[in-house]
């Protein structure tokens, strides 16, 4: 009865609320409880040779002569419990465990040549995988695994690592990834992540959002970083970051960051920077909110095209970097740059010089029409 009741709670919240509306331990409790309650019901399934030849998907590729080979397998959502039949199948490439009931992957190690796994949404404590020398994705969220101990050494050529939604408090297990370009660790219970650097030279695509993140002094060494999505953590200070050359996406919104100048100076540096999202911070001194907090934030970073999630407009672009600017022929200079097409003079002598048919025509009003006025 108190797992229906936690369950009911989880199904039935208000439409359009997600699950930040409602606390993290209850959304956990209600998400176990349907565990659970589905583990007690189901019946135990075997991937055995049946079950196996069913979940083979239709993709035949020739294997030595006239001879053929299955090379994937889609098992998902089969209530699966256990994999006897996996070591029939020594030559998949691709298997989809997903949405089953494992608590083990022990036998995935038959399956040398497997280069994409998932085993999303099951009941794994741990990722036992054994040697997985050709593995280059592997799919792990959505379970309740509480550490990855020694998953570089054994799966050295991953390249892609989906770790979103278990109960990680650490990754010092990935130590060895040096192919790896792709992380995600979302919804975890990080709180340092200080191995990364060393762990994994070639990250480029790093999301560590919903952790409890305070220190991410690591970044500023992690020169392949082209986006780092660090959201919803309790970060109050930047690294400086002038060594992402490379680095085009940040977000660091929902932290806990105080100076917009110290925002300023680690991004310094990072030329590539298009996207970038730092609402719901306690900025000191200035409008956190609206649309000066948005002009301020396009002055200070005038390469971006996207900021808290939504397109820069060229006019805003003008607007922004016309707030600190009171000379005219600097103004024009900034208009003609991002408004191409609107006809502007060169200069605001040769404005002046520019025969009028009324006021409101003038270059150089137009360059002040909207942008600093």
């Amino acid at each position: 009865p108190a797992d229906l009741a936690n369950i009911h709670k989880y199904m039935q919240r208000p439409a359009g609320a997600d699950a930040a509306s409602l606390t993290l331990q209850a959304w956990q409790r209600g998400r176990a409880a349907r565990q659970r309650l589905l583990s007690a019901r189901a019946p135990a399934v075997d991937l055995d040779a049946e079950c196996a030849a069913a979940a083979l998907v239709r993709s035949l590729s020739p294997e030595g002569g006239s001879s053929f080979a299955y090379r994937q397998m889609d098992a998902s959502g089969r209530s699966l419990r256990t994999l006897s039949a996996l070591a029939q199948y020594p030559h998949l490439t691709s298997l989809d465990l997903s949405h089953n009931k494992l608590r083990s992957i022990a036998a995935v190690g038959a399956l040398t040549r497997l280069v994409s796994l998932s085993v999303a949404h099951n009941l794994l404590v741990t990722v036992d995988l054994p040697a997985a020398p050709s593995l280059r994705r592997l799919d792990a969220r959505c379970n309740a695994v509480r550490h990855v101990d020694g998953l570089g050494q054994r799966a050295h050529a991953l390249e892609e690592l989906i770790l979103d939604g278990n109960n990680l408090s650490s990754l010092s297990g990935l130590s060895g990834l040096c192919q790896l370009r792709t992380l995600s660790a979302g919804r975890n219970r990080l709180s340092e992540v200080s191995e990364l650097a060393t762990a994994a030279p070639l990250l480029a695509r790093l999301d560590l959002s919903r952790n409890r993140l305070e220190d991410v002094a690591c970044l500023a060494s992690m020169a392949a970083l082209t986006t780092a999505r660090l959201a919803h953590n309790r970060i109050s200070q930047l690294p400086v970051l002038s060594r992402l050359r490379r680095l085009a996406e940040l977000d660091v919104s929902h932290n806990e960051l105080a100076s917009l100048a110290a925002l300023r100076d680690g991004l310094t540096g990072s030329p590539s920077l298009r996207r970038l999202a730092v609402e719901a911070n306690p900025f000191s001194g200035v409008d956190a909110s609206g649309e000066a907090m948005r002009l301020e934030l396009l002055w200070l970073f005038p390469s971006l095209s996207e900021l808290e999630g939504s397109p820069v407009e060229a006019v805003e672009k003008v607007r922004a970097q016309s707030r600190h600017s009171a000379d005219a022929d600097a103004l024009l200079a900034i208009r003609r740059r991002h408004l191409p097409d609107e006809g502007l003079a060169a200069s605001a002598s040769e404005a002046a010089r520019q025969p009028l048919q009324s006021e409101e025509d003038s270059p150089l009003v137009r360059a002040w029409v909207d942008v600093g006025a």
